[in-house]
């Protein structure tokens, strides 16, 4: 028995017996095999998905053969919801209040694959905040009743674009240079499949049809991205994504040249060069500040990737026009409070509108009506007082009552679906891959890091080159030659000398000679000390200036999951250090030699080195408060000024450290310009200069020991740049991803 009944399962499997030749009760008694099922779902995996390009118009032999559709896997299983919310609500509390204000207010809705779905809204309805909270970027603020769904049968990946392409987009860079070192970035793991090339594309597709399309110069999908030696090959990817968002025309220009729609298509494009494309893309305003024909084309762009990629495609768009509102397979529109008041197909849209007993005359866009209707509500105390007989305005409001009513009348079915086919994940957040330091991820920033420098970026360094070698020049004008003096007193001499001073013997020109030495020593102190003063200043401006920006650009990549935050930071190490190098090295030559310091090479060296570790530190600084404060050039700048104040404060010239109390004196321990002006006034006064019978004046004066090693001093610099500078940046810029 068990063997008979196999061999009918068997034969009904469409191989054995093709289905289309049996009659209609064999037919209907087929669906019950198992067999034919696994066959056919084994034959879309292996010459459908996609395998021959999306525009080819022939036909896929193979599937053709057996009468499969391409796309029956998509619909027999459990893939059609991307994601979907259930009683969402998110709530931001004031500083100065003890009530959270409600932004979204018991949500519900879905994304589904293969869709493209507009959400709309006035302005302050949380559409934003709403993105923000599907695609798990902010969780903070949600309930602890509101659940999120994601689809259990499928690899969910995800990916949010701002509305800015500024936060996406590295000014120094090509458009296809950007593409490429995004596929370089994201795609190093891809291995080739070696049974892809088992068989020829001639019986994959249909040849004499494929030449005969308009088509006929796109290849099947199986050889798009590999090269001869079986390696991805980034140049084949990267133009085929050109080609999908119209970008040829601009392929090689800059990115800072580009208009707004080319750079907007960018953004979405460096997040299609991944093999494994996202599931879900979540786009913040992609036509903000676009003439109409753009909006339509990006819009369009959108359109063909859900379909082409089968992705789920989510953006928030203001008032469209009627040929953009037709290409959106769903709508989903809120009303101020954070309340859903529509969640549909838009040519649904007026019949929506009716059975809530809202008249939309044929003159008038129905989308239009919707949205004027949501911004007229109000919050939830202005609505109870109306639903209690404060009837100003309360027809209005009462249909926001109603359309929501209605709209939340979906939630038991999406509730049904989400526990047969999804997973919650409000609680554990989204199953994202967590990057870690990789050599070629390193390796690739390096090189962008390099070509950013070279095509944008070399302005600023030039610019801090040329005020740091102006206003050593100027110094040097200022102070002139004020390191000739060796700053020692003979001890024995000078106690004759003080005696004769008060026995009124000596002359009183020897007498003004000494005060005219002395003052020439504490010239040359100055010097020191606002030297680095100056550097310190022009190099954490220059880095506060500049760095906000790219690191915004870093954190909107490391949330879309595109390597880690140590690798960011150590290749633009890489990059910075020797720049800055050169220009210390540059800046303490001119000062060294032309101010009279004692030439000595190790005390040139050790000079050299004090500045460059300076340079450093203070470089930084300012890419930790650039990081800190990103989106605030402000309160940036307001607090690289405060740092630099309290470091000179506390660096011992202004204030004689000796007289400060104890908790001062533990805090100046943290100001590295204390600890590099001590080690350049040992490498000019230490080392033995004065000798045994003589007295250094400065070294006494700011209670330094000649017996202290210069190293000893280097180290302490280099503890304070470990602290205040390099690991300090490198922890706050993970530290500060992490709390997103």
């Amino acid at each position: 028995m068990a063997v008979a009944l196999f061999l009918i399962v068997f034969l009904l499997g469409g191989l054995a017996v093709r289905l289309a030749t049996l009659d209609m009760v064999f037919r209907s008694i087929s669906n019950l095999s198992f067999i034919r099922f696994a066959f056919e779902s084994t034959m879309i995996i292996i010459y459908g998905m996609d395998r021959c390009d999306v525009n080819f118009e022939g036909k896929i032999l193979i599937l053709d053969q057996f009468e499969i559709n391409d796309n029956k896997i998509w619909t027999n299983m459990y893939w059609l919801i991307a994601i979907a919310w259930i009683d969402l609500s998110y709530g931001k509390k004031d500083w100065f209040s003890k009530h959270s204000k409600v932004i979204l207010n018991s949500l519900n809705g879905r994304i589904n694959y293969h869709t493209l779905t507009a959400l709309m809204g006035p302005s302050g309805a949380g559409k934003s905040t709403l993105l923000k909270c599907i695609n798990m970027r902010q969780t903070s603020g949600i309930t602890c009743d509101s659940k999120i769904y994601v689809n259990q049968c499928t690899d969910f990946k995800t990916c949010f674009i701002m509305q800015s392409s500024d936060e996406h987009l590295w000014l120094g860079l090509t458009v296809r240079e950007s593409l490429l070192f995004a596929s370089k970035i994201k795609n190093y793991k891809i291995k080739y499949w070696e049974e892809s090339y088992n068989m020829s594309t001639d019986f994959i597709c249909d040849s004499s049809e494929y030449q005969s399309s308009k088509f006929r110069d796109i290849e099947c999908q199986t050889d798009d991205y590999w090269d001869r030696d079986k390696h991805i090959d980034h140049n084949l990817n990267v133009n085929k994504i050109i080609g999908e968002l119209l970008l040829e025309d601009c392929a090689d220009t800059l990115v800072l040249s580009c208009s707004g729609g080319e750079q907007k298509r960018l953004t979405i494009g460096l997040e299609l060069v991944q093999q494994s494309k996202p599931n879900l893309m979540c786009i913040d305003e992609p036509t903000t500040g676009l003439d109409s024909n753009t909006s339509e084309m990006i819009i369009q762009c959108l359109k063909q990737l859900s379909v082409r990629h089968r992705m789920a495609i989510v953006t928030s768009i203001h008032q469209p026009n009627s040929i953009i509102l037709s290409m959106f397979d769903q709508l989903y529109v809120l009303a101020k409070g954070g309340y859903c008041v529509y969640m549909g197909q838009p040519s649904h849209l007026r019949s929506h509108l009716s059975l809530c007993n809202i008249k939309c005359t044929d003159d008038v866009l129905p989308i239009e009506l919707l949205l004027k209707i949501a911004a007229l509500n109000g919050n939830d105390t202005k609505r109870s007082a109306v639903k209690n007989g404060n009837t100003s305005g309360g027809r209005r409001i009462s249909r926001i009552d109603q359309l929501a009513t209605i709209a939340d009348k979906q939630r038991v079915d999406i509730l049904n679906e989400c526990i047969e086919k999804c997973q919650i994940v409000t609680n554990t957040g989204i199953g994202l891959r967590k990057q870690y330091f990789n050599l070629r991820h390193f390796y690739y920033l390096t090189l962008r890091t390099l070509h950013c420098f070279y095509h944008h970026d070399w302005l600023i360094s030039l610019l801090m080159f040329v005020f740091l070698i102006f206003i050593s020049l100027f110094m040097v004008y200022l102070f002139g030659r004020v390191g000739a003096d060796d700053g020692c007193l003979d001890v024995s001499q000078q106690i004759d000398t003080l005696l004769a001073i008060n026995i009124s013997v000596i002359p009183l020109k020897e007498a003004k000679r000494f005060m005219t030495d002395h003052s020439m020593i504490m010239q040359n102190v100055k010097l020191l000390y606002f030297i680095l003063i100056c550097m310190a200043f022009i190099s954490i401006s220059c880095s506060v200036l500049y760095f906000p920006r790219d690191v915004r650009v870093f954190i909107n990549e490391h949330r879309n999951r595109w390597y880690s935050a140590g690798v960011y930071y150590w290749s633009r190490l890489v990059i910075d250090t020797p720049i800055l190098i050169a220009m210390a090295v540059a800046y303490s030559t001119v000062i060294f030699y032309t101010t009279g310091q004692l030439y000595e090479w190790y005390r040139y060296e050790y000079f050299t080195i004090t500045l460059v570790a300076c340079m450093i530190i203070t470089h930084n600084c300012g890419m930790f408060i650039g990081t800190v404060f990103s989106h605030n050039f402000q309160l940036a700048s307001t607090a690289a000024i405060t740092l630099l104040i309290m470091c000179f404060l506390l660096g011992g010239f202004p204030v004689k450290l000796s007289t400060l109390d104890v908790v001062m004196k533990w805090l100046s321990h943290l100001s590295f310009i204390r600890h590099t002006f001590e080690c350049l006034l040992l490498t000019t006064y230490g080392f033995n200069r004065c000798h045994d019978s003589q007295l250094s004046v400065i070294l006494n004066e700011f209670n330094l020991n000649d017996d202290i090693k210069i190293s000893t001093k280097l180290a302490n610099i280099m503890t304070v740049a470990e602290s205040l500078g390099g690991v300090g940046c490198g922890i706050g810029i993970g530290q500060w991803v992490r709390s997103f």
